[in-house]
Order: C-alpha cells, then structure tokens, then sequence
C-alpha cells in the first residue's frame, strides 16, 4: 500500500472531527495540533464584497468555516542544512508559476498532509489521488472547490530528510518519471477546471483491502467520508470481524 492509500485508510476509519497525517520523518513541535484546532474550530470568514466569493458561487455576508489550517515548518536535510519554509505562494505554483516568492530550493513548499483538516472536507470530495503527488492534487481540488485554507504564520514542525524519503529516491524524487506523470494529470485538472469543468470528487477505493490486526477496533468505525459502495462494504466487514475475534 502506498502513502495515499494509506491515509485514504486513516480517513475511511477515523471517528474524529478532524485529522492530520505525520510522516515517519516529522517532528510536531507540542501545540502544534492544539493552535491548528483552535483556528480551525474557532475562526470564520465572512464572504466581504472586497473580494470575488462569486468566483465559487458564495453568496456575500456569509459566515463560512475553515477546512484546513496548515503551518509553516523547517526542512533539515540530509547535509544538515536547514530551510524555513514559509511562502505561501508555493500553494498556488500550479496555477501560477510566474508568481514564486520561494526560495527556488527543492523541498520549499508549505506541507499539506501535516495541515489539520475538518474531516467533512472528506465526506464532500473524496480523499487522496493513489498517486505521489496525492497532496498536492488534493490542495488543489480543495482550492478549486472553494474550500478556506488557513496558514498559521509560525514554525511547527521539523521535517527531516534522508536518503530512503520519497522526494530523494531516484525512483520518486521531483524529477522522477512518475511525478512528472503525476504533475502532467494535475495540470490537466487545472487546464480543465480553467475551461469551466467541475472539479470531480475522488471517492476512496480500498475495495480490496485486507487488514491483518487492529489493537483497538473499538476506537475505530467506517466514516462518513466519500468512498466507493463495495470498500464501505468491505471496511464494515473488516471491522466486524476485528470486533468480534
């Protein structure tokens, strides 16, 4: 099972109202997720005629709510060099290029995986792309969409690189074959999605899922989230048979 897959797993089992992935390599400052629970489920935005909410069909004077909150991190590469990665431009590189604030240095882009998402975010599009740029395509069609995305102006976490991590094998890194395809679909939606196409949900697929243990299955129940008939089916299955073994 690949990484989207593998969160497509957390999302399609988690009770919670929301949630946020770490990778095997993140180090979570302590109130990380506290001040990413506090802007998400206490902060609004008021649809302002400053702005054009029109362009995803809001009506002005609305209070809408958050559905991301995202942070700033350092990136602690192999060499030991590190990198604060704070611009907030990165999140629109897809849309338009010409407008980077960055570094220029590989591996200067906000994190979306470690944001905090509320978890109906995923009952209304789907989960991840089976893909290695899975997050950037999901950041995407959240944009697209219209959801509220909110970046707390502080360092939260610490990434470490190393020699095994996705982005520095050849097989996978940001040159590889693969997110090169990945990106060139990516781009697709976007040209698509600027020709006036809907943006299409991505309902989770585990149809062939097989789960060998589950420590506490009572912590666990098949979500609301957006997900094909047949893995609904076959996660409650799954459950079951954890609970009752």
């Amino acid at each position: 099972m690949r990484t989207a897959q593998a969160k497509n797993t957390g999302i399609a089992l988690s009770k919670a109202d929301a949630i946020t992935f770490h990778d095997s390599d993140d180090l979570p400052m302590p109130d990380k997720l506290l001040m990413q629970a506090r802007t998400l489920f206490s902060t609004s935005v008021v649809t302002d005629r400053s702005l054009n909410w029109a362009t995803f069909g809001c009506e002005l004077h609305r209070t809408i709510s958050i559905s991301l909150v995202l942070t700033e991190h350092e990136l602690v590469r192999r060499d030991g060099t590190r990198l604060v990665v704070q611009h907030a431009l990165s999140m629109v590189d897809d849309f338009f290029p010409n407008m980077q604030g960055g570094s220029g240095q590989s591996g200067d882009w906000i994190l979306i995986n470690a944001g905090l998402f509320d978890a109906q975010i995923f009952v209304r599009h789907g989960g991840y792309r089976d893909c290695l740029e899975e997050d950037r395509e999901l950041r995407n069609r959240l944009m697209m969409t219209g959801e509220v995305i909110h970046l707390i102006p502080q360092v939260l976490l610490s990434k470490f690189e190393y020699d095994d991590s996705l982005t520095v094998a050849q097989s996978s890194n940001y040159y590889s074959e693969r997110r090169l395809q990945d990106r060139a679909a990516i781009w697709n939606d976007i040209a698509q999605w600027q020709r006036g196409a809907e943006i299409a949900a991505q309902p989770i697929d585990l149809s062939d899922i097989e789960i060998d243990f589950i420590s506490n299955p009572e912590m666990l129940a098949v979500s609301e989230a957006m997900m094909t008939p047949s893995t609904r089916d076959r996660l409650q299955q799954q459950l079951h048979s954890a609970k009752t073994a």
